[in-house]
């Protein structure tokens, strides 16, 4: 009983250090693909349907720098943008994209920790 408790503790502390990148779609096309272009890594989602998120932890691993994002529509139009500024060791950070009905794309930071 406690190595499963210890278990559970592990897996919710790493979740919620490990920063992560979540991308919603609150537009009514689907979202054929989403790359974020960090300094040192690049994170790539899959199709997201509208009305739906995805969510994908990253390493807090990374060179200090500008994040870039590329969004494919499933009509072929590629929206592109910057979503914030990276440091090495930045725990607990959550970036927030979402895609919004106009093809606009809102960006927001926030800690999960503090």
């Amino acid at each position: 009983m406690v190595a499963l408790t210890l278990l559970i503790a592990g897996v919710i502390g790493y979740r919620l250090a490990s920063p992560e990148i979540v991308v919603t779609n609150r537009s009514a096309s689907r979202v054929d693909s989403v790359i974020i272009q960090m300094p040192s890594s690049r994170i790539s989602f899959d199709t997201i349907e509208p009305g739906t998120s995805s969510a994908i932890f990253y390493s807090v691993d990374q060179v200090d720098g500008v994040c870039k994002y590329a969004a494919q529509l499933d009509s072929g139009r590629m929206i592109e943008g910057q979503c914030g500024y990276v440091t090495n060791s930045q725990f607990g950070k959550r970036v927030e994209l979402t895609i919004l009905i106009t093809g606009e794309v809102e960006y927001q930071e926030s800690s999960k920790i503090f």
